[in-house]
């Protein structure tokens, strides 16, 4: 027994060991299976993918840090710089950018050297003000406000790499000894530089960076001064202090780092001719590539970039991505992306409604079949006045949208008033808060609601739009108006009344007809008034005239006098020179001479007075004329005088008429409540005295609204007065 049990055991055990042994041979055929298919088709396998980077640096994979130096100056910090800092310098473990004036919107460093021909002096001055903290981080990339860098990219290129040693990367380049900017420093014309583009970006190692802080004062390494190529005497430095410089292309031997924009790389081989990149084919090192084998899949950087070139490759490698099995599906509803035929001929409104964020409401709209689409264009586009719009906290409002398309209305609560703003809170619903502006609320208890609220307000925005005159012109003829209909009215009272109803009439029929009469003595008078200026003001324009006339006169007689003395002296002059001309030809002696003293004497005195008779002349003349213009000044503002007189008594006048229509309307308020009083008492004689007594205090209540609609419409008409 002992024995069978004891082989019974082994042979189930031996079972257990056949079965896991065909297992395990089975997962190694599969797995030599998919291995050998993986290299037919080309594709690398899980243990190359596993294992290749490590066998490649013999390092593990980490996280780099990164400090970017970004070179520029003040005339670019709104555009290219905040351009920079706002798209992929945001990426950095820490930016500075390089300039020559601070600047609070952006994290500045100032290196008070510009100009191309300084910026290897820049360059030196900026690293040596990282000394600080340059040794946290692991890399500086420096770059110019002019490149773009796709910053994972890099930083998984720098993981493969140790930055405890001395290491350089960037777009490797070639400086033949024929170009005079590449000769040595040290008179060596034989070298020709391998350096790295400073256009494309290039970065340090942290040892790298500790080597140039120590030795780029080294006059037999490193080139002194500020001039010089930046970029090449950066490469030659970091050579002799013992930098190594890193291959940057992909295994697949293309380019990451460039020198230029992104449509000049795909397009390099076939436009090395053009002047801005013919430069190229003299300095490369590497092999040109053209079409999409110019660039690896994972490029670092492009160069020669503007702004908007920047935004659209921040677009390109961070938002377009296309579309692949189990990405999130972005398209909407179709019921909500269809627009019907309705609203597409109202582009305004329908402007208005693809701009609505929430897509309930939206889709609510796009869905709803019987707009009223000439109503919702008078409630959506109607020109609101600025008094109409004055919102405050507590106001209960609804969406004019909402209104428009004839939807259930919603009412919200005003929380807070921005200044272009207002936060509102649903009362309905939850209670959420939202933010919308002014123009697209209605406030319920003044705006449209209803029928009767669509005509006060036409109303209202008609008298707005019109001058005063015409809105004081309506005025009188709806007064006129409402005495007419009022007249019509108490005809027909007076056909069911009794005598006494008749009497109230004809007392009322009389004190409106003298009215009538007063109220054409006005226009009268007003006309007449009118007509007294205008035979004033034509008086006035007479006497200035028939004064500007004298004047005249006088001017033309006073230079007549004037033209008469010039005679008389030319004359006595014609007759000097005759007598002259006699006593030569005589040969008179001394005592001619003597006369001619005396004649000469004679002229000059006459000569005096008439001078002294030009000025008096001239001073009478300015005296006339600033007595005539206060002479002007004075009518003028006397006739301002009797203006602003007529003018306040026609307002007087009018506040006299409103006054007495005001205690028409109050008498013809009370009669009507005797005769309704009167009424009530024939037909109510079994009722008591308090049903008597409510019925009074009724009526006064309703004599009080109507003495308040009374002074309310007595303000409006003072206000559209002023």
């Amino acid at each position: 027994m002992s024995i069978k049990i004891f082989i019974k055991r082994n042979t189930q055990w031996f079972r257990r060991r056949e079965i896991h042994f065909l297992f395990l041979m089975i997962f190694i055929l599969g797995l030599y299976g998919l291995v050998k298919y993986e290299n037919m088709v080309g594709r690398p396998s899980s243990s190359q993918l596993i294992f290749s980077h490590n066998i490649s640096t013999g390092i593990e994979h980490k996280q780099v840090r990164i400090l970017c130096l970004i070179t520029t100056e003040f005339e670019h910090h709104q555009t290219r710089a905040s351009v920079v800092n706002l798209t992929w310098a945001s990426r950095c473990d820490k930016v500075m950018f390089v300039t020559d004036l601070e600047d609070p919107s952006l994290p500045t460093m100032v290196v008070d050297l510009s100009g191309r021909d300084k910026l290897w002096g820049k360059t030196k001055m900026m690293f040596d003000k990282t000394a600080n903290y340059s040794m946290e981080f692991d890399w500086i990339l420096k770059a110019d406000h002019d490149t773009y860098i796709i910053m994972e990219n890099l930083k998984n290129l720098l993981s493969h790499y140790n930055a405890s040693q001395p290491l350089f990367a960037g777009a490797i380049y070639v400086c033949r000894s024929n170009v005079g900017e590449c000769r040595d420093f040290d008179g060596d014309a034989n070298t020709d530089e391998v350096y790295m583009t400073g256009g494309a970006g290039y970065v340090l190692s942290r040892e790298a960076v500790r080597l140039f802080l120590s030795g780029h004062d080294n006059p037999a390494k490193c080139r002194p001064g500020n001039s010089g190529p930046e970029d090449v005497e950066m490469s030659r430095c970091l050579q002799r202090l013992g930098a190594s410089f890193i291959d940057t292309r992909d295994k697949h031997g293309r380019n990451r780092f460039f020198h230029i924009s992104g449509e000049d790389a795909l397009s390099l081989s076939d436009n090395l001719d053009r002047p801005d990149i013919a430069w190229i084919s003299s300095y490369k090192l590497l092999p040109l590539l053209s079409g999409s084998e110019c660039c690896s899949h994972q490029a670092i950087s492009f160069h020669h970039l503007k702004t908007d070139q920047m935004k659209l490759m921040e677009y390109m490698v961070y938002n377009l991505k296309p579309h692949l099995p189990g990405d999130e599906d972005l398209s909407p509803p179709t019921d909500e992306a269809i627009i019907p035929n309705s609203m597409l001929v109202h582009t305004d409104i329908l402007e208005i409604v693809m701009n609505i964020r929430n897509d309930s409401l939206r889709k609510a709209i796009l869905m709803k079949e019987d707009i009223d689409f000439t109503r919702a264009a008078q409630i959506l586009f109607k020109e609101k006045k600025p008094s109409e719009q004055i919102f405050k906290i507590g106001d209960k409002v609804a969406l004019r949208i909402d209104l428009a398309t004839q939807l259930p209305e919603r009412i919200f609560k005003i929380e807070e008033v921005l200044k272009t703003w207002l936060i509102l809170n649903n009362t309905i619903g939850n209670g959420d808060l939202c933010k919308i502006e002014p123009r697209h609320v209605v406030d319920i208890f003044r705006d449209v609601k209803s029928d009767s609220n669509k005509e006060q307000t036409s109303k209202i925005e008609e008298h707005n739009g019109k001058d005063n005159d015409n809105m004081v012109k309506d005025d009188d003829d709806k007064k006129k108006e409402e005495q007419t209909s009022k007249k019509e009215e108490h005809e027909d009272k007076d056909k069911d009344k009794g005598v006494q109803d008749g009497d109230d009439q004809n007392k009322e029929e009389q004190t409106l007809k003298n009215k009538e009469p007063e109220e054409k003595d006005k226009d009268k008078r007003v006309k007449d008034d009118d007509q007294k200026k205008e035979e004033q003001t034509s008086e006035k324009k007479e006497n200035e005239d028939k004064d500007k006339d004298n004047i005249v006169k006088d001017n033309d007689d006073q230079n007549k006098e004037e033209q008469t003395l010039k005679k008389e002296e030319h004359e006595n002059k014609d007759k000097d020179k005759r007598m002259k001309d006699d006593d030569q030809k005589e040969g008179k002696h001394e005592d001619t001479d003597k006369n001619k003293w005396v004649k000469n004497d004679d002229d000059q005195n006459k000569e005096e007075q008439i001078l002294k008779k030009e000025e008096q002349e001239f001073k009478d003349k300015e005296k006339m004329v600033k007595d005539d213009d206060q002479k002007k000044e004075e009518q003028t503002s006397e006739k301002k005088e009797n203006e602003d007189k007529d003018k306040d008594n026609i307002v007087k006048d009018n506040d006299d008429q409103n006054k007495e229509e005001q205690t028409l309307k109050k008498e013809e308020h009370e009669n009507k409540d005797k005769d309704k009083r009167m009424k009530d008492d024939d037909q109510k004689e079994g009722k008591h005295e308090d049903t008597d007594k409510n019925k009074w205090v009724k009526n006064d209540d309703d004599q009080n609204k109507e003495e308040q609609i009374l002074k309310k419409e007595e303000q409006e008409f003072k206000d559209k007065e002023k």
